[in-house]
């Protein structure tokens, strides 16, 4: 199986889900106690991404010809 290691975000990206986080905290004006866990959570929401890894299968010689038949 080939892995390849990609950054997921650029400084760029990370400073928006930042911002963006931000903003929701503001605008939602929760209690001073939840204000960090919602921040959290936030900046983790708007920054989620999925990771695939791929399995390249290689197919023997031939078996191309034969699927075609």
């Amino acid at each position: 199986m080939r892995q390849t290691d990609y950054q997921h975000n650029t400084p760029e990206q990370a400073r928006g889900y930042v911002e963006a986080a931000l903003a929701l905290v503001d605008e939602l004006s929760p209690p001073d106690d939840l204000r960090v866990a919602v921040f959290t959570k936030a900046c983790d929401l708007f920054a989620a991404k999925q990771v695939v890894l791929e399995h390249a299968a290689v197919a023997p010689q031939g078996l191309g010809a034969l699927l075609r038949q």
